[in-house]
């Protein structure tokens, strides 16, 4: 069931985009709300269904949504947890109203579960906007999400296309920066890192988005939106770097012209060519 609207969903996105490290994930995991989203969890372990349904969002306490908070109370029934781990963290603020999303990896007598729990903080009280419950075969932390062998061509091309996007971003501006007399070169420096921009593949899944407005440092990246999940891998048009060798070239150009000075003696015309 995911009840976070689609707003709050994409700038999820966005700050989740540095949720790739155990101390970010700390930063921004507020204690208060992961210590009630944990004894929110624990409602559906004692069978409490409804207790659960009073804490969503009016608008989405339907009958519908009752039925996969039933759902999830079958999966979470009777489970007594000895590990609870944020693997996620989301966090968006909006004046007096901030969205949390904590994402946890559980594991109990029945076996390891992945769970979100997304709440709404406005007017001094809270409410659950999203939930989501999926058992697993083993530990997140146990699976490779990076495997090189046996993936589809697809795949090696985009790891491909995303080195050559950062060497040639990466590159251009470290030539820029060796020469040493070319005007504002720094500021030529920053454009040539600079792509436009950007295909995201999950390397997982094979699935893949294209954002063509968008700037990206280096015209490459990669991202975990979790602790233990799928790598992202992206890269984008380096266009910055294009822009900043032909500022070169032209800068060349010009200097490596003759200048002619006309100098008047006597009447007569004194042209001094200088390299």
């Amino acid at each position: 069931m995911r009840l976070v609207p689609s707003i709050a969903a994409s700038a999820f996105l966005v700050i989740g985009a540095a949720c790739s490290s155990a101390d970010v994930i700390r930063e921004l995991t507020p204690a208060d709300v992961d210590a009630r989203d944990r004894e929110y969890l624990e409602l559906f372990t004692h069978r409490q269904t409804d207790a659960a349904l009073a804490r969503v969002v009016p608008a989405s306490q339907t009958p519908e949504v009752r039925q996969a908070l039933a759902k999830m109370t079958e999966i979470l029934r009777g489970q007594h947890f000895d590990s609870t781990e944020v693997i996620g963290a989301e966090l968006l603020e909006f004046a007096s109203t901030k969205h949390v999303r904590l994402t946890y990896e559980l594991h109990g007598g029945g076996g390891w579960y992945k769970a979100f729990v997304a709440t709404i903080d406005s007017g001094g009280d809270w409410r659950v906007e999203g939930i989501q419950v999926t058992p697993l075969p083993q530990s997140l932390k146990s699976i490779d999400w990076f495997p090189l062998a046996g993936r589809p061509p697809l795949l090696y091309a985009w790891l491909i296309a995303t080195i050559v996007c950062f060497l040639i971003s990466a590159g251009s501006a470290v030539f820029i920066a060796s020469r040493r007399e070319m005007p504002k070169r720094w500021r030529w420096v920053l454009i040539a890192m600079l792509g436009l921009g950007s295909l995201s593949l999950n390397w997982s899944t094979g699935e893949y988005s294209i954002k063509p407005v968008m700037v990206k440092l280096l015209s490459a990246g990669y991202l975990k939106y979790e602790l233990y999940g799928p790598y992202h891998i992206s890269f984008a048009l380096p266009l910055g770097a294009a822009i900043a060798l032909m500022r070169y070239r032209k800068w060349r150009d010009e200097r490596s012209e003759p200048r002619s000075d006309a100098m008047a003696v006597g009447g007569l015309t004194r042209i001094e060519t200088r390299p």
